[in-house]
Parts: structure tokens; sequence; C-alpha cells
């Protein structure tokens, strides 16, 4: 029988390995075979609607507006891209756009994608699960027929394993949006759920067999153009390889194969040339020493393992980064020769297939199975990887999301490397106090026109010696993260490191405590034994936030203190899971009777379980503190260990048809019942705060945002959650066009100024006064002050100029020579800088002048003394070219830093503060945030707004978990509605001023929002003006919950209370002490009494009137 698709004949394979014994003895046929396919079906079926149910009908926060609109017009997301993801989703958005008028309906149908790509998933899993399980029960030698109670107890472990899987919490917040994960997650269990079906195929249908392999490695280079997820499957498949395949020349035909793919792999990496040379030589040693020897099992075994990973860095670099590197290198000269663009890519595909064909001859001439097989991957990856040409199409379509502009190689090789987003130390590197002493630069292509010339550079650090060490874990030295690091080393943030730290046993501590037990332990026990609250957890010490549960009462209380007293929102918290250990336990018992029956397949499968959990911890080296939890990108390894729980199933019947003599399928029934209890419990638990039917808050807050600006305005945002989702407003939902939405994360780089040179949608170009060429590649990443006249003189002693003509000294370029031979382009030679205030072009800009304002004739910009950024220079360049032709907003959101001084020359309108041509004091002692407090109040728009037009996402009339990523844009919302209100009474418009406070109540009710300090802040205006009777029963459930959480700070440890709870126990003695004292003035006794009742153990905290 031929072993595969060319004709290898039987013999000259055989004897390459050894016979192992095939599962033609399992009859895996009939009533299993039925039950094998009918169980996956039911898992599907299940999770698909219980996770349709449960999606997200709009556009949601982070990534998923992005990919959502990326997916309805095919737009270029951030790097490294989705493009497969993108293609599937258009199908999908599609389908929304044709059966529906209403855009909403095209986000569902993208977040319905992820359900069912999670349904999917999950039942690859139940499979995959099955076929383990039955080896297990069985081996490949069994002779005799699988029992029927086997037979339930295998497809029982399967039905529970999928539904474990789908019902987790980290799969199922990603199940319900848009975003890749869920995608991510249906090629990785399909990667291995293929590789499960090479390794149980029958030895005589090898033909078939590796057809599944082949598949499998197929299904990861899909996954390229998702998320790179799925290529951690690598060492899997190759330990399956090995087990299946094994012999005493196994290190001779895979290990070369191997060596050999690595060294061509090295070539295209980045390292010294003298580094190639020596690697090449060391792996060609290494594959010669080991090649002629026969080692022992386990040898063999962790050398085949130690390939899979040498494998996942060879499809990293020979496709995924080496295409386009190979692409880049012929491309640079053709196109300088006068070749068009993009002609590198001819010779690099037939270089790529040239490659393949040189390998296919070879295996088919020297009847080489290896050979074959590796070139047959590779080929497949590459088919599969050709997707990536979509990012590049629609880059140079110029759509208006356009992230980084790949459209051409030299622009596309770092979107893909996702060189924006910086590298983190793995085996070598700085510690967290190192000074960097030096820079390499690293010249960069740019397309200029036709041709390709060095317009940028790659930046790498050099950093003192003495603080660089091996494996180092703490090596973040920006953003405030060395005060954070400190702190995990116990140590006072404010003072001086000792001498001598940190150190490696600082660094391992670090590992152990944070990243193991913080960043992957914490999220572990999240999925198999429960969850403490939907709040985000930073330090392990703090017991109040983002913990895990048991459910068990003494067990959570030895390490998160007395849980008597917890108040009632504490426990009623959507987020608050439990799921009593059941999962845990029940994975222990599968993993144990896996290691015990199946030694090898089972370190297989935990080799899979460290790589996609311990792995990507290891490799990621997150530090603290990270925007938000990062659970989502280890569900890899939870889904393995769900594998185990399912395996459970057939553990428990084994161990009852042994100890109870209780055989058939009346046991089999009751095994499986008893362990999906564990998913049950899972999905019941977990339904109220991953049920997100009823939420539009992303697509609503957006709406908000875009509403509060005039016709044809440009708003500046800052983060990822107040600009994707009003692109995805715009983009999708059609919602304010005319809108310029400008992210300040991205302005500090000249893909993203160019693309405000275009058109989107409905909103006109951006004019600006500098040029492409002016602001390409590096060039201005960094003017510096420099006074030719006063070279000693500060900044502040410069003349007085207009924003124009500053802007015209930017522009100007003067090509200065350094010291060190570098050339600067330009200088800045003054400090004092405004813009001056043209009163005859003041009609055509009405909105420049608010009504009842006197108009100032200069409007100060505070210019930095050292050097200005790149981003600075485009946000007066932008302000400086529009001032008189649109208006110009900053949402409320962005840090006041980016704010350049203006803001006195600011007018708050709903969430964007306006610049204006007229100036209020904003007071030094403002009870607002600094953004929100700026400059004066449209209070006749902000009423408007709020009682008309505003959206609150369906929180003030459904029942359900508030994310906390919702929160900065809550807290604007409530800090404007007080704000607004303040200003109103302080006009003498009370009626109007209370009314805002009554909707803020019904948007932000109690049963979303449980009353605390922010709605004491409401309360205030009630109070001034004598109308607390308005509002009594807000007054009366206010005290109920600030006496319930003392009550709960009072019964805890002291310490506990020190570490976790002091600053909410303060607020809340604040809110006790505030309504008793101003109660007992309101004239409402009845009111005082109530609240007296109830807050009569804290009365204490309210010295008593004095008499007279």
């Amino acid at each position: 029988m031929q072993r595969f698709a060319n004709g290898l004949a039987p013999d000259k394979y055989d004897k390459f390995r050894t016979f192992t014994p095939s599962l033609t003895s399992i009859p895996y046929m009939g009533k299993l075979h039925r039950l094998h396919k009918l169980t996956g079906w039911i898992v599907f079926a299940i999770t698909a609607v219980v996770l349709l149910l449960s999606v997200e009908r709009t556009g949601s926060l982070w990534d998923v507006g992005e990919f959502i609109l990326g997916a309805y017009k095919l737009e270029v997301v951030h790097p490294p891209g989705a493009p497969l993801f993108l293609l599937i989703g258009r199908l999908f958005a599609s389908a929304g756009n044709l059966l529906s008028d209403d855009p909403a309906l095209i986000a569902a149908f993208v977040n319905g994608m992820s359900a069912i790509c999670t349904a999917f998933g999950a039942t690859f899993l139940a499979w995959s699960t099955i076929r383990l399980s039955l080896l297990s029960l069985t081996g490949r030698d069994a002779r005799a027929e699988v029992g029927g109670g086997q037979v339930i107890a295998v497809a029982g472990g399967g039905l529970v394993a999928g539904l474990a899987a789908a019902f987790t919490t980290s799969v199922w917040f990603s199940a319900v949006e848009g975003e890749v994960y869920a995608m991510s997650f249906f090629f990785t269990c399909m990667t291995v759920w293929a590789a499960i079906r090479y390794y149980t195929t029958p030895r005589e249908l090898d033909y078939l067999a590796y057809r599944w392999l082949i598949f499998s490695i197929f299904c990861i280079g899909l996954s390229s153009g998702v998320h790179l997820l799925s290529i951690l499957v690598l060492p899997f498949i190759t330990l399956l390889f090995y087990l299946r395949e094994r012999g005493q020349l196994f290190l001779t035909r895979v290990g070369k194969i191997v060596g050999y793919l690595f060294a061509a792999s090295l070539l295209l990496t980045s390292i010294s040339l003298t580094g190639k040379i020596l690697a090449i030589c060391a792996i060609a040693g290494a594959t010669y020493f080991l090649g002629g020897r026969k080692l022992p099992q386990w040898a063999e075994f962790i050398a085949a393992g130690i390939s899979g990973v040498l494998m996942i860095g060879i499809i990293q670099t020979l496709v995924i980064i080496g295409v386009p590197t190979v692409w880049q290198w012929f491309e640079i000269g053709m196109v300088n020769s006068g070749l068009p663009v993009h002609i590198g890519l001819l010779p690099t595909l037939l270089a790529y297939g040239g490659g393949l064909y040189l390998a296919f001859r070879y295996a088919h001439k020297h009847q080489d199975q290896g050979v074959q097989l590796a070139a047959m991957g590779i080929a497949t990856i590459l088919i599969a990887y050709s997707v990536i040409a979509v990012v590049v199409i629609r880059a140079e379509a110029k759509t208006p999301v356009n992230m980084n502009n790949p459209d051409n190689v030299t622009s596309l090789l770092p979107y893909l490397n996702r060189e924006q987003y910086g590298e983190r130390s793995l085996l070598y590197g700085p510690q967290f106090d190192a000074d960097m002493i030096a820079t390499d630069l690293d010249d960069r292509y740019g397309l200029v026109g036709d041709e390709y010339a060095y317009t940028n550079y790659k930046i790498t650090p050099r950093y003192e010696p003495g603080k660089q060490m091996f494996f180092p874990r703490m090596a973040d030295g920006s953003q405030g993260r060395p005060d954070l690091y400190k702190r995990w080393m116990g140590l006072d943030p404010s003072q001086p490191l000792p001498y001598g730290r940190p150190n490696a046993i600082d660094n391992l501590k670090f590992l152990f405590n944070y990243q193991i037990g913080w960043m992957y332990w914490r999220y572990f026990m999240w999925n198999f034994s429960g969850r403490q609250n939907g709040e985000q957890g930073y330090f392990s010490w703090d017991d109040s936030r983002g913990n895990w549960i048991t459910g068990i009462q003494f067990l959570d209380e030895m390490r998160l203190g007395n849980l008597d007293e917890l108040p009632e929102d504490f426990r009623n918290d959507p987020a608050r899971n439990t799921y009593f250990l059941l999962p845990f336990i029940f994975g222990l018992l599968g993993l144990l009777w896996h290691s015990s029956k199946r030694g090898e397949e089972f370190l297989t499968l935990l080799a899979l379980f460290v790589i996609t959990g311990l792995g990507i911890i290891i490799y990621t080296n997150q530090p603290p503190n990270e925007p938000r939890e990062r659970d989502y990108v280890l569900v890899g390894s939870f889904f393995t260990f769900c594998m185990w729980m399912g395996m459970a199933v057939p553990a428990i019947y084994e161990f009852v048809k042994a100890r109870f003599r209780a055989r058939g399928a009346g046991a089999a029934i009751g095994c499986s019942a008893l362990v999906l209890v564990a998913p049950i419990l899972m999905v019941t638990q977990n339904w109220d705060d991953h049920d997100r039917s009823e939420h539009t808050a992303a697509r609503d807050y957006a709406h908000n945002f875009l509403e509060s600006v005039d016709e044809n305005a440009i708003i500046f945002t800052y983060g990822d959650n107040d600009t994707y989702p009003l692109w995805y407003a715009q983009e999708v939902e059609g919602i304010r066009t005319d809108v310029r939405v400008v992210n300040l994360s991205l302005i500090a780089v000249d893909w993203y100024i160019d693309l405000l040179r275009y058109q989107m949608n409905d909103s006109p170009v951006i004019d600006l006064q500098l040029s492409e060429d002016k602001l390409r590649g590096r060039l201005r990443n960094q003017v510096q002050y420099y006074n030719p006249q006063q070279p000693e003189a500060p900044c502040t002693s410069g003349p007085q100029v207009s924003l124009d003509e500053f802007m015209d000294e930017i522009a100007t370029d003067k090509n200065l020579a350094t010291q060190g031979g570098r050339i600067i382009e330009t200088t800045y030679s003054t400090c004092n800088v405004s813009i001056r205030v043209d009163p005859g072009r003041l009609a055509q800009a009405p909105w420049l002048t608010p009504a009842g304002q006197p108009v100032v004739q200069n409007i100060p910009l505070q210019v930095p003394g050292g050097a200005i950024q790149k981003d600075v220079i485009a946000i007066m360049d932008i302000i400086n070219s529009n001032f008189y032709k649109r208006p110009i907003y900053f949402a409320v959101t962005c840090q006041p830093s980016k704010f350049l001084g203006l803001q006195d020359y600011m007018q708050l309108e709903g969430l964007a503060l306006q610049i204006t041509a007229t100036r209020t004091a904003t007071p030094t002692n403002s009870m607002y945030p600094p953004n929100i407090g700026a400059g004066s109040v449209d209070v006749d728009k902000n009423y408007d707004l709020i009682m008309n037009e505003w959206q609150w996402g369906n929180f003030d009339v459904v029942e359900t978990h508030v994310n906390t990523s919702y929160g900065p844009a809550i807290q604007s919302m409530q800090q404007i509605m007080l704000r607004t209100m303040n200003e109103l009474i302080d006009r003498g418009d009370t009626e109007r001023a209370l009314e805002i406070g009554d909707r803020y109540f019904q948007a932000f009710p109690n049963m979303n929002f449980p009353f605390f300090f922010e709605a004491f802040t409401m309360l205030a205006p009630y109070f001034q003006t004598g109308n607390v009777d308005r509002v009594s029963d807000v007054v009366i459930q206010l005290a109920e919950n600030t006496a319930d959480r003392l009550d709960y700070f009072q019964s805890l440890d002291p310490q506990i209370v020190a570490q976790s709870y002091a600053f909410e126990e303060r607020r809340g003695q604040y809110i006790a002490q505030q309504l008793l004292t101003q109660l007992q003035g309101s004239g409402n006794e009845q009111l005082r009494q109530q609240v007296q009742d109830i807050l009569a153990d804290y009365s204490f905290l309210v010295e008593p009137p004095s008499p007279g």
C-alpha cells in the first residue's frame, strides 16, 4: 500500500521506523462513531444558542469597533493585521447589511461570527477529548470490543470538555464580540483536532493520516491571518508525530530537516553575520552529533518537543517575516532600477516556489518522506499566508481607517513585526533602572514617489553593561513602571533602590509572584474556581478587586478576610462567579487519570497546556500594570485543562466500575451527569456578566461624543476607548460622518498625519501647513530649541511670534550639522507663541465667539523649552491651519498635557472642549478634574444634549453587568452633568439644573451603578437649593449602601482595610458624616430620622450642634 500520494514504497519507508500497533483493532465505528459525532454537534448546538443569545448587538470597547468596521469595509486595522478575519467577517457583515436597514445588525452579525467560531471550536475540542479518552480506556492494542458504558463515558467526557471550554469566563468574553480571539480559538481547536486525527488514524491508512497532518499545518497557516496563537500548537504536533513515527533514526531524519530549516531561517533574521555563522555551525554540529546516535526515548521525546519550539521560530522567520523580507530585498533594487512598485514580489514567489520544487523533486528522487512532509507543510502555510496581500491591496485604496498605511513592502514589514509597540527583553536585557548610554540607528527604506529611499530608522537603545542581565523580568523603565516594580519588590517607590537591587532573585520573585502568580494563576482560577468581581486587579495584596475565589467561605476568608458582612452590592455583583472548585477538581482528576493511563500522550497534552499558558507569560514578559486584564490570550492553556475536565468522566466511570462493579449505560450516564454539574455551574454563574445582548453603551457613548461637536468639527481623542467606538459609529452606523476624529496616540507618526490629508466620508481634508515631505519618516520627529542670536538664553527670552510664524520657522529647512555628524533639519528660536486673533475673520467662524464673552487678541500656547515632538507639531499645525475654517475640540478624556495650555480658552460642550477666541480663567482649586473644569460652559447646549441627545447604553433600563472599561466615559458624563448643574444654579436656573440631576439618577440607577461617592456628589445641588425631598429615595438608598460598606470594613482585619479598603472607608465615613450633617438643616425631619436610623452606628462622626 502506498504511504502517501506520490507513491512512496512501504519498504523504503518502514526501515526508518519501528512499527506501532494500529488502531484498527478498536472498533471505532457503529454506535461509538455515531455517538462521537452526535456529541460534538450537541456541543455545537448548545454553545451556539447560548452564545448567540448573549452576543453584543452593536460595537463594543477596545479593538472591537475597529475590527467590525474593518470587516464591513475591508479597512486596514492595527498591526499585525487580521486579513482572513476581515474577509470572513466581510461575509457576515454583508449578510447583516442585506437583511436589514438597521446598521447595528452589521455589528451583530460580526459579533455572531465570534459566537459561531467559538461553538465550532468547542465542537472540535469535544471530538479531540473523545479520541484521547478512548485511547486511555482501550489503548492501541485493545482487542475487546468497546462496551456500551465506555462509549457513553467517553461521549460524556467530550460533552463536558466542549461545554466547559465554551463557557469559561475568558473564552465567553471573546465569544460575544467581533474580535480576533474567538476565531483564533476556533483555529487552535481545529488544529489540535486535526493533529489528533492524524495521530489516531490506523497505520494501514497512513496516506490519510498524513493528509490530516498537512491539514493541521494548513490550519496554522490560515490562523496567521487571524492571530498567531495557533502556531503554538506546533510542539504538540511534533510530539504526536514523534510518538506515531518514532524509531531509532527519528533524530537523523526529522532533526536534520528542522536543523536545516532553522539555519535557513536564521539568514533572514536581523542578527549579525558573525552571529548567523556561529549559530548555523552550532546547529550543524548538534545535528551531526545527535543524528548518528540512538538516544533514550525520553531524550528523543524532549528533542521532538524542542524541534516543535524551533518550528515556531522557523515559521515566524521563514514565512511570516521571511516572505516580506525577501520581497524587500528584491523590491528595492528592482524598483530603484526603474521597474514598477511591487515587482519584487515576482522573484520572491519564484524563489520560494523554486525552493519547494527542488525539495519535492529531492523527496521524490530519494523517496524521502520527511523532506516531502516538510515541503508540503511549508507550501500549505505559504498558500494560506498569501491572504496577507489583502492588507497591501486595501492600504493602497486609502481606506478611511488605514493603520500604518502598509501599501508597500517597506511599510508592510514593520507592520507585521509590530515595531510600533516596541520590544521586550526575553533572554538578555536591561533592568528597569538601567540608564541608556547610546542608541543604534538602523536605517529604514520608504517609498518616495516611484522609488525607495532612506526615510526612517529603527532606534535600538544601548544600556550600561552593569545593568543588564540574563532572563530579565523587570526590564521596562518607562511610564512609571519602575515605581510599580519597586512595589512588587516590597520597597517604597519614593525611595532610591538599595545597592545591588534589583538582582536575579528579585527578577525570579517577580516572575513567580506577578507574571505567573498574578497574570496566569489568577486567570486560571477565574476560569475553574471563581471570580471575585469585575474590577481590574493590580496588586496581589489588594483584597478588594480582581481576585479569584471559590464560593467556599472558609477558604475564601483565608485569603480575603471576613465575608459575613459582605455588602449587598458586592455580593450581587454580576461578575462575582463561584464554581466551588468543581471545574478545578474535575480537571485535576482527569489530568491524573490521563497521566496514569497514557503517560506519553499526557506529556504531549501537558506541553500544549504549558506552552499556551506559561510559555506566553514568559515570552511576553509583562510589566505592571496592563491597561486591561489579559486573560483572553491564555485560552489555549484553559481549553487544554477543559479536555482533562472531560476525562474526569471516564476516570470516575472506571473507578465506579472497579469499586462498585457498576457497569453499563446507567453508571456511565451517572458519571457524566456528575461531571456535567461543573459546566452547568459555569454557564449559570457566568451568564449575567457575559450576556451583552442588551448592551449598546459603546455605540451610545460614541454617539454622545460625536453629537457634542458642531458640524464639520475636528475632535482630538486619546485612547482606544474614545477613538475606536467613534470610528465604528461613523464607518458602520453612519453617525456624524462629517466629524473628523484625530487620535493623539497615533499623530506622532508620518503615515497618520498623511491620512489627515485625505477626505474621510463626509469630512473634508484637514488643511496642514507642513507638506508631506517635511514630516516624512524621521523628519521633525523632534525639533530642538536653538536661538542663534542668544545661544545660552532660555526659550522664554525669545521674541513674541504668532503660531503662523512659528509654523513657518518649523517648516523652514536649516539642515544644521551636529558634533555627532547628524543633520538637524530645523530648530525653533522662541517659546513665546500665540494665536493672533483676526477680528475680520471671526464673522466666518462664529464658534470662536460664544455669546456674551469678550474676544481676546492673543491666545498664548505653552511650547516646551527644550524640544518639541512631532505630535505637538502636528497638533499646532492642525489648530493653526483650521482655526477659522472648522470647529476644533479636544475630547474631555484627553490628557490635559495635550491641550498646549489652552484650557482658559476652551468651552465645555458636552463631552468635548472647543477652542474659542474668548478667555475664562480656570480656577486653581476647581472641584472638577482638570479636563472637565477647563474654561467656560455652554449650559444651553449641554442641557439640550443631556436631556434630548445623549443615549445611555441601556444601562438605564436593563439590570446588567457594566464593564469597568466604561468608567472614564461614565465619570466624564457625570462630571459634565454636575458642572452644568452648578453653572445653571449660579445663573438662577434651578429647575433646569435639577432636571439634569434627575436625568443622572435615571441614566445611572442603583441597580447597575450602586450609589456611593459619585451619587453623593450629585446630591450637592439638591442640598444647596433646598430640594433634597426630590431625591429622598436616592438619599435613603445611598445611606443603606454606605452603612452596608462601613459595616463590612469594620468586620475586617485592620491590616486588610489599610491595604485594600482605606480609601473607600474614608469616603464612606465622609458620606455618612455629610448626610447626617446636611439633613439636620434640610427641614425634612422624616428623611433625617430615616437616615439617622440607617447610619446610627456612625452618628459619632457628626459633632452635635452647639447649644443656642
